[in-house]
């Protein structure tokens, strides 16, 4: 387990409190790490991974000309 396993002291407050908007805000926070780590592992992600770089710079190159 790492860090990112467990919820903080404001994190908390959040899904203790009545403030409706920080708790959706929370779970949409949430539900992106926990897809993120997931995705994380798979090959297909991680060879998708390798070019962006290139691809960025290449894009780049063709939107200014």
């Amino acid at each position: 387990m790492t860090h990112a396993d467990f919820i903080g002291g404001s994190d908390a407050g959040v899904i203790m409190g009545k403030d409706e908007k920080a708790l959706a805000r929370f779970g949409r926070k949430s539900k992106v790490k926990a897809l993120q780590s997931i995705f994380s592992r798979e090959l297909i992600v991680q060879l998708g991974l390798v070019p962006e770089d290139l691809n960025r710079r290449w894009y780049e190159t063709r939107r200014i000309a």
